[in-house]
């Protein structure tokens, strides 16, 4: 009997629906015995997720190899690359004896995609996002001018930014943060390093491939040796591997005759980096000041050869210690602030400016964010001087904001899923 999964063709959605239902139960037998990880549901931002649910991305600038000369183009990290090719040549070699070929569909087992640079992505997405948002604060620069309020000083605009941009419906999705990226629908699984597709021009959206691979004599022998070198099957696209971190053989093959050594540190260590920790903060407010600089120019009508010749330094320091006289935050408070909302918009916690300002949980996050990060001394001008963001001191998470903010964000992540 043929599988015949229509998931994706059929004619109507109550019909797509019972059909992605079927194809999930077969899937759910199948885990029962093999390794399959199903990222759609279950193990949702595999490899962007650490142990507690906190971002992670690869080291910026990790090094990467070739697969080989049979995909010279193709590049993955190093351990998964090496533990593709003892898959890839076990399974070659079998097939040649036996006689039973691979599922036709991956036949020569050849990867098209596997790494793929999460920094270049990430700042692909913050510059879509800005071309998104640059409409707005175009129409912004237009009803300033034509009701005669002048132009917004910096605290003014990141304001009105929050409360009046940043959570319309047509920004959802875009996430300003390294780690709002990484669990965002913007992202892609190859990001992680952590993939080997074998058949990446096939679209998994549907999901008549998947039962053809599915029922294809050699499947269940691709499934069982791939199991055994230490990969799992894609839920969503069983033509895709993914590195089983947990299994002996990628424990084997990342330790690599180290003894005595803790696998879990050693692989957080070597291999990836918190990103809560590392970038957050900066990412947000980068892009706010980034934001902030393209309005005045529209504003003032500056033009791209007279911006390069302006101090921008200088003039945003001013225009931002002049708004500063008018609130009763310093600098790094503010910012704190902006990016407590950020990132709890980013884990899904609020869906709106109002929830930020009133729902009580969420102001006792924020309370205890400023609490840590405490407060600012004036300078002999009057203005704040800024404290540092941190991680705190190790083993101290709640002596640093950056180390605070992520561990909350990683707990409510915990909860969703």
């Amino acid at each position: 009997m043929s599988l015949d999964f229509r998931g994706g063709v059929a004619e109507t959605t109550p019909a797509n629906r019972r059909e992605r239902s079927r194809y999930k139960q077969y899937m759910d037998i199948l885990k029962a015995s093999f390794s399959v990880k199903d990222t759609l549901y279950n193990e949702k931002h595999y490899g962007f997720l650490n142990k507690k649910h906190q971002t992670v991305q690869h080291i910026s600038g990790i090094d990467t190899i070739s697969f080989g000369q049979y995909a010279p183009e193709v590049y993955g990290l190093n351990f998964v690359v090496d533990q593709f090719n003892a898959f890839r040549d076990f399974y070659l070699n079998f097939t040649s004896e036996s006689g039973l070929s691979a599922p036709s569909i991956i036949s020569g087992l050849v990867p098209g995609r596997s790494f793929e640079n999460f920094d270049e992505a990430y700042q692909n997405h913050i510059n879509r996002f800005s071309l998104l948002v640059s409409a707005k604060i175009d129409e912004l620069v237009q009803n300033s001018r034509l009701s005669g309020r002048g132009m917004m000083l910096p605290l003014q605009f990141y304001n009105h930014f929050s409360k009046n941009i940043l959570f319309l419906q047509e920004n959802e999705g875009f996430h300003i943060s390294k780690s709002g990226f990484a669990i965002s629908t913007k992202s892609k699984v190859y990001q992680t390093g952590l993939y080997v597709d074998l058949a990446d021009q096939v679209p998994t959206s549907i999901d008549v491939a998947k039962g053809e691979m599915l029922e294809d004599p050699g499947f269940l022998c691709y499934l069982t040796f791939a199991t055994e070198y230490g990969f799992s099957i894609d839920f969503n696209a069983p033509w895709r591997l993914i590195i089983d971190l947990k299994h002996e053989k990628t424990v084997e093959n990342i330790l690599n005759g180290r003894k005595n050594q803790d696998y879990w540190n050693f692989y957080y260590d070597q291999y990836v980096e918190n990103t809560g920790f590392s970038y957050d903060y900066n990412n947000i407010r980068d892009f706010y000041e980034t934001l902030y600089k393209m309005y005045y120019k529209m504003y003032n009508s500056i033009s791209s050869l007279r911006a390069n010749q302006l101090d921008w330094s200088t003039i945003y320091r001013n225009l931002l210690n002049e708004s500063l006289l008018s609130t009763k935050y310093g600098p790094g408070q503010f910012w704190v602030e902006v990016f407590v909302l950020n990132r709890l918009r980013e884990v899904g916690k609020i869906v709106s400016y109002q929830e930020f300002e009133s729902d009580r949980e969420v102001s006792n996050i924020r309370q205890r964010a400023l609490l840590i990060y405490g407060s600012e001394l004036n300078n002999p001008t009057g203005i704040p001087i800024e404290n540092s963001v941190t991680t705190g001191r190790i083993g101290q998470t709640e002596t640093g904001v950056a180390a605070y903010v992520t561990i909350v964000c990683g707990e409510i992540l915990k909860e969703r899923f």
